[in-house]
């Protein structure tokens, strides 16, 4: 039987693991005054996953998010997965393994969610993912000895089902991070069949070689995917390439100061933001990065580009605003 009240949030792994991310959400509700949607920077804060922060040192992104949430529907329904099946696991995995799967399946959601978007995101999912993995690969296991043995193949497959469901549900539902589930899905399974090779038990035999070689696998997957993640480049690159489909100037200009939080004194980056400022806002908001430019030489290049492209386009307004800075100033105010 379950514990219940103190017993399971103190006496259990889960229970102090969801006591765990109460704490954490009820100080960022204080920080942020709402209950609904914390603010960006108390997500910084408490280690929401900042594709920023990760090129720049803070690897521990791939591990806080576990603990922290985006509102409270998002720490409820994640706190109500973990006291379903929380408790379960940790009796069959017993507690070591059932930290190191819950915990593992996080990081390696978090690293697959740095690979596909640059998106900053929080939640326990990737590692409630991971605890779906590894429910459905007992179940599995579960019911083949149980064929073996009766004849029978068990009808419910009720971690199966879970999977199945949440897969399509994450696929339904806008703003889902389906990269960060379906990461800490496979690491939950991995680590699972891994344990059940590795330790004596009555359902499988022990099979060390291929055990190791699967963790071995994960890790090295988690790896190259870190530093994929980590990549300064590639990172930059990929905001670009986001500046240049932007569905708005509004939307773009965020891209590039994204990528300016990584190469601030990038004299392409700073021209980009320069081009959509001037075509969407208000021109002076765009004066102190076309100062940065003029005073170093690199950056009257990229600024006599910008108007040479203004010209072309027929952009006038534009063109004169950007040349009152590349004459000697004795020309009139830009206004």
């Amino acid at each position: 039987m379950q514990p219940v009240g103190v017993n399971y949030w103190l006496g259990t792994v889960s229970g102090r693991l969801m006591l765990i991310n109460t704490v954490v959400f009820l100080i960022m509700c204080w920080k942020s005054n709402s209950i609904f949607l914390p603010t960006r920077e108390v997500l910084l804060e408490f280690g929401a996953k900042d594709s920023v922060g990760l090129v720049r040192g803070e690897i521990w992104r791939f591990l806080t998010p576990v603990f922290v949430h985006i509102g409270v529907i998002h720490f409820f329904f994640n706190s109500m997965g973990l006291y379903y099946i929380g408790y379960q696991l940790e009796r069959i995995l017993g507690r070591r393994w059932f930290v190191a799967v819950y915990l593992g399946s996080g990081v390696f959601g978090n690293i697959a969610s740095a690979i596909s978007t640059v998106a900053m995101s929080a939640g326990a999912s990737g590692a409630l993912f991971g605890l779906l993995g590894s429910g459905y690969v007992l179940e599995r296991i579960v019911g083949q000895r149980m064929e073996q043995v009766s004849g029978r193949r068990p009808r419910r497959r009720i971690y199966g089902g879970m999977v199945v469901i949440n897969i399509i549900f994450g696929l339904m539902i806008p703003g889902i991070d389906n990269a960060a589930h379906l990461g800490g899905l496979a690491a939950g399974m991995v680590l699972t069949w891994s344990m059940l090779h590795l330790r004596p038990n009555r359902l499988t035999r022990r099979n060390k070689p291929a055990a190791y070689a699967a963790v071995a696998a994960l890790m090295v997957a988690a790896l190259a995917g870190a530093g994929l993640s980590t990549n300064a480049n590639l990172l930059v690159a990929r905001y670009e390439k986001f500046a240049d489909s932007a569905s708005s100037a509004p939307e773009g200009i965020y891209y590039l100061e994204q990528a300016l939080r990584i190469l601030p004194d990038d004299h392409h980056l700073i021209a980009e933001k320069i081009k959509l400022t001037l075509m969407s806002a208000d021109p002076h908001e765009a004066i102190g990065d076309i100062r940065r430019l003029s005073e170093t030489p690199g950056g009257l290049e990229e600024l006599r580009r910008l108007q040479q492209d203004f010209q072309r386009d027929g952009l006038t307004r534009q063109s004169k605003f950007i040349d009152f800075f590349l004459s000697d100033g004795t020309g009139p105010e830009p206004i």
